[in-house]
C-alpha cells in the first residue's frame, strides 16, 4: 500500500489534522469484505479509548470523536483465475465484495470499525468481524435486546484476537500536486 511519512513532527501534526479536517489530502482505500456496504457516505462517532477496538455508535455523545468515509464502489470479488487457497480459507465460503473507500476524517481503525458497524467487515479482520454490525446505540431497544446487544459485544472483545493478514490496502494518496498509487492488493491473483 500507500505509506506517507513526514520528515519532522510539524510535518506529522499539519499532516493529521488536514487529513482529520478532510482537507487537502485524500487517501483511497481498498479492501476485501464479507458482506456488502452501501455505496455512499458513513457517518458514526468513535469511543475516546485508545485501548481494545474502536467502538461505534450512530448518535453523538460527549468526547467521542465523529468518523466518516465515503464509500465509493462495491464490486464481487469473483477472480476468474481462481482465489488464492489463503482467501477461500479466511471468506469460509461466504461471499466477498471489492470495496473502494475514501477516508474523510482518518480515525484510528476507522475503516475497520465502520465496514464491520455496517455488516460488512474486512476479510481477516479478526478484531472487528466479531462486531459485525453491531454499534453502541441501545436507546429505543427492549431492554432484552440491549442486554443481548451488550454481552455479544463484550464477547466479541474478550475472544478477539489481533489479525494477522487483514485485506485492506492504502491505494491512492493524493495532496498538493502528489499522487501516490498502490500496487496490486496481495488478495488479488489477477493483478499479480
Amino acid at each position: 500500500g500507500v505509506l506517507v511519512l513526514a520528515r519532522t513532527r510539524g510535518a506529522l501534526s499539519r499532516f493529521t489534522k488536514w487529513q482529520q479536517e478532510g482537507k487537502l489530502i485524500r487517501k483511497e482505500y481498498r479492501a476485501l469484505t464479507v458482506g456488502t456496504p452501501a455505496v455512499g457516505k458513513l457517518e458514526h462517532f468513535l469511543s475516546p479509548s485508545t485501548r481494545g477496538p474502536g467502538l461505534l455508535r450512530n448518535v453523538k455523545q460527549k468526547g467521542w470523536k465523529r468518523c466518516e468515509l465515503k464509500v465509493l464502489s462495491v464490486k464481487p470479488f469473483a477472480p476468474e483465475n481462481g482465489i488464492s487457497p489463503e482467501v477461500l480459507a479466511l471468506a469460509r465460503g461466504l461471499p466477498l465484495n471489492e470495496v473502494r473507500v475514501e477516508l474523510v476524517t482518518g480515525r484510528r481503525h476507522q475503516i475497520r470499525a465502520q465496514l464491520s458497524a455496517v455488516g460488512a467487515p474486512i476479510l481477516g479482520d479478526t478484531l472487528y468481524e466479531p462486531l459485525w454490525g453491531l454499534t453502541l446505540d441501545f436507546e429505543g431497544l427492549s431492554e432484552q435486546v440491549a442486554a443481548e446487544r451488550e454481552a455479544l459485544l463484550d464477547t466479541a472483545l474478550e475472544e478477539a484476537i489481533p489479525p494477522e493478514r487483514v485485506a485492506l490496502q492504502a491505494c491512492q494518496v493524493s495532496m498538493i500536486s502528489i499522487d501516490a498509487h498502490a500496487g496490486p492488493p496481495w488478495w488479488d491473483p489477477r493483478e499479480q
